[in-house]
């Protein structure tokens, strides 16, 4: 499989300029819906962070990835999930012993890869709850929701209830900290069509959490309760808006201290904090590395096979590999 260096663009000028002026015209008109959206909007009540790194060590870090070979045959993914543990004065890392997950007869890719993300998700934060057991931190961050998302079922409802137990067992801080946050939950926001997100962002000067004090939601799912916040920590035009989770047994207080690490710590460029950003690039399993892994036990295997019986390996789309 090889990848481009970069896509050359040989689409029709007419269809480019059609596209561009639906674009212009989407744009133009959503933001005047939301201009509408916002004069009828209430913020509850925020909080300016001020920024603080008064955190104990060690702290830890949990993040999953995820990865996938189109095959002829089939799709075969990767799972896998890092902790990385800062102790104030370096990092260590601990590994969970990254899967291989084949794509059953007759599940479709979209079915298949939607099942990997619940999986690599609940392998985090297995792998989560089994580093604090050993570990005992004051603080972890998870790169991700506490409130489960509605597509997530099965072992990862289960995986996330028993990380939650041993966490509040130990009393060990933790955040869920949700890049890309999709969710309607600020009930003063509830007859706008925008999600919370996009209107904090209209609202939200960079180091403030809104709503405060976090609010309760419920997850049935679950059987707890979820603290929840939003948290700005960029300023336009990036959105910047970040969603917070956190257990119920921790204090506002407690909660507000976490927030000045996550401010102190945040990246200036993307705003997300370093833990959560270092834990994210060890475990990515990006398509280079991917297509340079599957190379390199593909020129190893070739060796010891048949060539009439290299058809399962072969990419699904034709890529140049030998």
């Amino acid at each position: 499989m090889t990848l481009p260096e970069e896509e050359e663009i040989k689409t029709y000028s007419l269809l480019v300029d059609k596209l561009r002026t639906k674009l212009k015209d989407y744009m133009r008109g959503v933001t005047e819906d939301f201009k509408g959206s916002l004069r009828s909007l209430k913020l509850p009540q925020s909080k300016n962070i001020n920024p603080s790194d008064e955190t104990e060590y060690p702290i830890i870090s949990v993040d999953g990835g995820s990865g996938f070979i189109p095959l002829a045959d089939k799709l075969v993914a990767f799972i896998a999930a890092i902790a990385i543990i800062d102790n104030g004065k370096a990092y260590e890392r601990i590994i969970a012993d990254p899967e291989v997950i084949i794509q059953p007869e007759k599940m479709l890719d979209g079915e298949f890869m939607d099942s990997v993300d619940t999986e690599r998700e609940a392998l985090l934060l297995k792998h989560a709850r089994e580093v604090i057991e050993k570990r005992q931190p004051r603080l972890l961050l998870i790169d991700g929701p506490l409130i489960p998302r509605p597509e997530y079922a099965g072992e990862y409802l289960y995986q996330l209830k028993a990380f939650l137990e041993i966490a509040e067992k130990l009393k060990t801080n933790v955040v869920g900290f949700v890049k890309r946050p999709q969710s309607k939950y600020i009930e003063e926001f509830e007859e706008s069509r925008f999600q919370d997100r996009p209107i904090l962002s209209a609202f939200l000067d960079v180091n403030q959490a809104c709503p405060w004090p976090p609010r309760l939601r419920r997850s049935e799912r679950i059987g707890r309760n979820i603290k929840y916040t939003y948290i700005r920590l960029l300023e336009p035009p990036s959105s910047g808006v970040f969603r917070c989770d956190f257990p119920d047994y921790m204090s506002d207080e407690e909660i507000l201290e976490t927030l000045k690490y996550l401010v102190v710590t945040s990246d200036p460029r993307k705003g997300i904090p370093a833990m959560i950003a270092k834990a994210d690039e060890e475990v990515r399993i990006s398509k280079k590395l991917i297509v340079d892994l599957f190379k390199e036990c593909f020129e190893t295997i070739i060796t010891e096979i048949d060539p009439k019986l290299w058809g399962p390996l072969a990419p699904r789309w034709g890529e140049i590999i030998w």
